[in-house]
């Protein structure tokens, strides 16, 4: 279940949801417009959310 970073195409308002399938619509929650989704910063590689060790996890790296 990615969470996406959501833009309402009508308001301009931004939000975040979990999106279960990939076809699944979703509606903005301020006004009911259309969206964009693009994946969120939180779960995008390199956006300085927690990472395990290079060497893999436990001291000495693996």
């Amino acid at each position: 279940m990615p969470i996406f970073d959501f833009v309402c195409s009508e308001c301009d308002k931004e939000f975040e949801d979990l999106v279960l399938r990939p076809d699944e619509e979703v509606k903005c929650p301020t006004c009911g417009g259309r969206t964009r989704k693009r994946m969120s910063a939180f779960a995008a590689p390199g956006s300085g959310g927690h990472t395990a060790p290079a060497g893999g996890c436990g001291p000495g790296g693996g």
